[in-house]
C-alpha cells in the first residue's frame, strides 16, 4: 500500500490500491511472469492490469 500527504490542510483525496499480487506457478507462463512482455500487440506480466496504474 502506498500513503502520501502534501500540505496541512483540511480535506484531502485517497487513492486506494494494491502492489500486491497473486502466487503464480511460473511453469504455467511461456515467458517470466516477472518481466514485462509484448507479444501480438498485448502486454503480458503478472498483475499488469491489477489496480496498479495510479502507483506509477
Amino acid at each position: 500500500n502506498l500513503i502520501a500527504t502534501l500540505g496541512s490542510g483540511p480535506g484531502g483525496l485517497v487513492l486506494a490500491g494494491h502492489t500486491d499480487t497473486v502466487p503464480c506457478d511460473e511453469g504455467l507462463w511461456r515467458q517470466s511472469p516477472f518481466e514485462l512482455t509484448e507479444r501480438d500487440n498485448k502486454l503480458y506480466g503478472l498483475g499488469i492490469c491489477d489496480m496498479k496504474s495510479f502507483f506509477a
